[in-house]
């Protein structure tokens, strides 16, 4: 029978293997695909392209919502500008009625080298290309390939196709700034960068029919992958110490599929909430819903905390200290106001955000409701 201690070890010589795979695979991908891109000198003939693609096929909500801002400035800049992303069908109603997108090609969530010669079919010539993966996979470089597209704004330096690099520029500056980028390149120098959230107002009449009279302080105790997660017993004494600090009830704001997580939490402690178990309430415009009716969020890193920012909410977030000298995820994704407190993890290997310190935690939460008023006298 293995032990916790060979578990361990067996998992982390797995991860080890697969990053050794994928990193064989990347190399492989731009040796065959990646070739340097030089803008079209016919364009200086002809008209100019007028198009615009964000490769969002990633499926993460955070990233939509800290970029969001671009489609209404370029919009703003520029009307008969085309603005088109690539992403997977759940996110095209929300492109194309919230952000302003002209276009949504559809990307299937297991592609085939065919799928996406369809979709760089699809898109046509274009100006500009926008994918600001940190390290593109080898699907990412094979699109790069075989889009015509005369800019190609990126992270990954590496990559000689993209010819307008943001990786080093841009190091040590948060999400919504590196994607400034594409605005200085097209010569706008005045733009705002607060973030769309959008309304649903079928959404927004189910979220307030069962909403509380009472404050309510929403809090997600799991993002994605273990290392963004707090265990049981770390979520039930953070959720305890909200409910001894103000006169709020707290709402555990989590993936509905994880719902046995949050009833666990509801079990152990009462003046908890739970969103309604119906699939209609299951939508992002009910998550986007009770962000809105809240008074606050308690969030570990992921994108509950820049919804909240985006609505202006105090944001309280749990993050990962940095790992590296490389490693800038909590600038790049901290709450972009100034309405908020992070605490950072003690550090512990492998790391996980669970480690935090709960004396700590009290200390700043408790200053965090003096400072915006989460607790005011009846």
């Amino acid at each position: 029978m293995q032990t916790p201690e060979h578990h361990a070890t067996l998992k982390v010589f797995l991860q080890r293997l697969q990053k050794a795979r994928d990193h064989i695979r990347r190399k492989v991908a731009l040796f065959f695909y990646d070739r340097l891109r030089l803008p079209s000198l016919l364009q200086t003939f002809s008209t100019p392209r007028k198009q615009i693609v964000f490769v969002r096929w990633d499926a993460k909500l955070g990233d939509t919502i800290v970029t969001s801002w671009l489609f209404r400035e370029i919009k703003k800049y520029d009307p008969t500008l085309q603005l088109v992303v690539i992403a997977p069908e759940s996110f095209k109603s929300m492109f194309i009625n919230d952000m302003g997108a002209d276009r949504v090609i559809v990307a299937p969530k297991r592609m085939t080298f065919a799928d996406i010669r369809h979709i760089a079919n699809a898109v046509g010539p274009t100006q500009y290309v926008v994918h600001m993966a940190e390290h593109l996979k080898p699907k990412d470089v094979y699109l790069l390939s075989k889009l015509d597209s005369n800019y190609v704004v990126g992270l990954d330096d590496d990559v000689k196709s993209i010819n307008i690099k943001a990786g080093a520029l841009t190091q040590g500056q948060h999400f919504a700034d590196k994607v400034a980028v594409l605005m200085q390149h097209m010569g706008v120098k005045d733009f705002d960068q607060s973030y769309i959230v959008p309304f649903d107002a079928a959404a927004q009449a189910r979220t307030d029919a069962w909403w509380p009279t009472r404050p309510v302080i929403a809090f997600n105790p799991l993002g994605r992958g273990h290392a963004r997660q707090l265990s049981l017993k770390t979520a039930i004494a953070v959720v305890e110490y909200i409910l001894k600090s103000t006169q709020a009830d707290v709402l555990i704001l989590i993936d509905p599929v994880q719902r046995a997580f949050a009833e666990s939490i509801k079990r152990s402690i009462n003046r908890i909430l739970l969103p309604p178990t119906d699939r209609l309430s299951h939508t992002l415009g009910d998550l986007f819903a009770s962000v809105r009716c809240c008074q606050a969020m308690v969030s570990v890193d992921t994108a509950t905390i820049h919804i909240a920012t985006g609505l202006g909410k105090p944001v309280f977030g749990f993050y990962n200290p940095q790992q590296h000298d490389k490693d800038f995820s909590f600038v790049n994704w901290s709450p972009n106001c100034k309405h908020s407190v992070s605490q950072l993890a003690k550090r512990v290997d492998p790391q996980v955000v669970d480690a935090i310190d709960m004396n700590e935690f009290k200390v700043l939460f408790t200053q965090f409701v003096k400072d915006y008023d989460l607790n005011p006298k009846p």
